[in-house]
Protein backbone atom coordinates (compact mmCIF):
# COMPACT_ATOMS: atom_id res chain seq x y z
CA UNK A 1 0.00 0.00 0.00
CA UNK A 2 1.43 3.24 -1.30
CA UNK A 3 1.05 6.38 1.20
CA UNK A 4 1.68 9.59 0.88
CA UNK A 5 1.59 12.92 3.05
CA UNK A 6 -0.90 15.88 1.25
CA UNK A 7 -1.51 19.08 4.33
CA UNK A 8 -1.18 17.11 7.80
CA UNK A 9 -3.58 14.31 6.08
CA UNK A 10 -2.68 10.67 4.06
CA UNK A 11 -3.32 9.22 0.94
CA UNK A 12 -3.50 5.36 0.55
CA UNK A 13 -4.01 3.39 -2.45
CA UNK A 14 -6.43 1.14 -1.13
CA UNK A 15 -5.91 -1.09 -4.43
CA UNK A 16 -5.26 -1.26 -8.00
CA UNK A 17 -5.92 -4.13 -9.99
CA UNK A 18 -6.96 -4.31 -13.78
CA UNK A 19 -9.51 -1.57 -14.22
CA UNK A 20 -9.83 0.26 -10.52
CA UNK A 21 -7.64 2.15 -8.58
CA UNK A 22 -9.16 3.10 -5.10
CA UNK A 23 -7.55 5.64 -2.77
CA UNK A 24 -8.54 6.69 0.74
CA UNK A 25 -7.95 10.03 2.84
CA UNK A 26 -7.10 9.57 6.24
CA UNK A 27 -6.01 11.50 8.95
CA UNK A 28 -4.56 9.43 11.91
CA UNK A 29 -6.57 6.38 12.01
CA UNK A 30 -9.72 7.85 10.61
CA UNK A 31 -11.07 7.38 6.96
CA UNK A 32 -12.02 11.07 6.24
CA UNK A 33 -13.00 9.96 2.27
CA UNK A 34 -12.14 7.65 -0.54
CA UNK A 35 -12.49 7.89 -4.06
CA UNK A 36 -12.77 5.15 -7.23
CA UNK A 37 -11.59 5.34 -10.44
CA UNK A 38 -12.16 3.13 -13.15
CA UNK A 39 -10.03 2.29 -16.03
CA UNK A 40 -10.60 1.14 -19.62
CA UNK A 41 -7.77 1.65 -22.07
CA UNK A 42 -6.89 5.10 -22.79
CA UNK A 43 -10.55 6.47 -20.40
CA UNK A 44 -11.55 6.64 -16.73
CA UNK A 45 -14.64 6.60 -15.54
CA UNK A 46 -14.47 8.41 -11.56
CA UNK A 47 -16.76 5.81 -10.13
CA UNK A 48 -17.84 6.98 -6.57
CA UNK A 49 -16.50 9.84 -4.58
CA UNK A 50 -17.52 10.04 -0.70
CA UNK A 51 -16.33 12.18 2.10
CA UNK A 52 -17.40 11.44 5.34
CA UNK A 53 -20.48 14.35 6.62
CA UNK A 54 -18.46 15.82 9.64
CA UNK A 55 -15.54 16.45 7.38
CA UNK A 56 -17.30 17.80 4.37
CA UNK A 57 -16.80 21.47 3.71
CA UNK A 58 -13.15 21.28 4.43
CA UNK A 59 -11.70 20.73 0.76
CA UNK A 60 -11.20 16.66 1.27
CA UNK A 61 -13.40 16.09 -1.85
CA UNK A 62 -11.22 18.45 -3.86
CA UNK A 63 -7.83 16.90 -2.86
CA UNK A 64 -9.34 13.23 -3.58
CA UNK A 65 -10.58 14.79 -7.12
CA UNK A 66 -6.80 15.89 -7.86
CA UNK A 67 -5.25 13.08 -6.59
CA UNK A 68 -7.73 10.75 -9.17
CA UNK A 69 -6.56 13.52 -11.77
CA UNK A 70 -2.78 12.99 -11.22
CA UNK A 71 -3.39 9.03 -11.26
CA UNK A 72 -4.87 9.62 -14.54
CA UNK A 73 -1.99 11.62 -15.52
CA UNK A 74 0.50 9.30 -14.26
CA UNK A 75 -1.26 6.71 -16.50
CA UNK A 76 -1.39 8.40 -19.50
CA UNK A 77 -5.73 8.63 -19.68
CA UNK A 78 -6.69 11.04 -22.14
CA UNK A 79 -10.12 11.29 -20.59
CA UNK A 80 -12.06 10.87 -17.25
CA UNK A 81 -15.55 10.90 -17.43
CA UNK A 82 -17.07 12.22 -14.08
Amino acid sequence: MAVWPILGKTFSVLWREKYDRAIVLMEEEEILGYAILRVLGVEGELESIAVKKRHQGKGFGKQLLREILSIGDREAIQKIFF
